[in-house]
């Protein structure tokens, strides 16, 4: 079975690609096996010109040269870096806006708005002053922050914020921020220091590994971790340290050795599980985000009488090569029916699914 960190990984490669450098991308799965394919030279999103994306080569080419994160800031939250005492969230921003990458160029403009935002209150706010803030980012985020907030927080028809049970409150797992911690392990990987990512990466031929121009932007090990990533390198030498919250294992604590690039693409992939318009209408049926059912606390050993979850998410595998943009359109608006009726929980939900009941 694959698990949640591979599965999100997965579709995190599919949407980055798909957004940044070749919008047929495709991905699907042989069992629970993900394969990516990319097509022929073509037209990018910008409408220029470009020798898209063949093989592994060019794919690790580019998420090591050309790649460029999605702002995902948490501005709501306590511990998010934009209040007083967030002091390491604080350190993390802060490199990233003295630096003068174009890489992360969107991401010291999010910055600079959630500075804005934030610059009169001297901690995160509860209640109506929270919801009003995530309202105003739902408003004003537009491009891949706004697919973040989208996938982390929604708004119900009557103004109210629900959270979508796959990103914890809004963003957070208990004291785990999912922002600060996203931010940590992208700077494990580059330096926004570099002014500038040109010429980089010296091209090798054959399946020699990729070399690095030192002082360009990307740690010397990036490319190591991302073929260790992909089962490509047996060993990944000295992997920090840390947490991963939710996508861990249970017998796994924050002493793990972990692959920064297993995070960060998994939260790329988390971007892209916002709930759509038509969807979010019918937020009164159950817990808020896409192909999300109420739990049933039976069948497992803890399971208890009346305990309150966020819900199940039921993600779905295909065995046909889709496009991101078909894969998105299922993930956010695809509704479950039975009977013609939204399902009520997880068993209705299993049993929608082998009547094929989705639209």
């Amino acid at each position: 079975m694959i698990s949640l960190l591979h599965y999100l990984r997965a579709l995190g490669v599919l949407r980055v690609v798909a957004m940044q450098k070749d919008p047929e991308a495709r991905l699907w799965f042989e069992g629970d096996t993900p394969r990516f394919l990319a097509t022929a030279p073509g037209i990018n999103i910008h409408g220029e010109r470009v020798r898209q994306i063949a093989n592994w080569r060019d794919i690790e080419v580019f998420f090591c040269q050309e790649y460029k994160p999605t702002p995902i800031l948490s501005p709501w939250n306590g511990g998010s870096g934009f209040y007083p005492g967030d002091t390491a969230a604080r350190a993390r921003l802060a490199v990233v806006k003295q630096g003068g990458s174009r890489r992360f160029e969107e991401f010291r403009r999010m910055i600079a708005w959630c500075e804005g935002a934030t610059k009169d209150l001297s901690k995160a706010q509860d209640g109506e002053g929270k919801a009003r803030l995530i309202r105003r980012c739902h408003n004003e985020w537009t491009g891949p922050a706004l697919d973040w907030v989208t996938a982390a927080t929604e708004v119900a028809d009557d103004g109210s914020i629900q959270f979508p049970a796959l990103l914890g409150s809004g963003g957070n797992e208990g004291r785990f921020d999912i922002s600060t911690n996203f931010l940590k392990w992208l700077l494990e990987l580059f330096d926004p220091s570099a002014a500038t990512e040109h010429e980089q990466i010296l091209h090798a031929s054959g399946n020699e590994p990729v070399e690095f121009v030192p002082g360009a932007g990307v740690r010397p090990q990036a490319a190591a971790w991302l073929r260790h990533a992909f089962g490509l390198e047996a060993i990944a030498h000295s992997l920090p340290r840390g947490s991963f919250s939710f996508l861990q294992a249970a017998n796994e604590g924050e002493e793990t050795p972990r692959n920064p690039w297993d995070f960060v693409l998994a939260m790329e992939g988390a971007c892209a599980l916002g709930a759509g318009a038509h969807r979010r209408l019918e937020h009164h049926w159950g817990p808020a985000g896409a192909l999300t059912a109420e739990n049933i606390p039976a069948g497992y050993s803890t399971a208890v009488e009346g305990e309150k979850t966020r819900g199940e998410v039921w993600l779905p595998l295909w065995e046909s090569p889709a496009t991101f943009a078909e894969v998105r359109g299922f993930l956010r608006n695809g509704m479950p029916r039975i009977l013609g009726r939204a399902p009520t929980g997880a068993d209705d939900m299993a049993l929608a699914i082998a009547l094929g009941g989705l639209s």
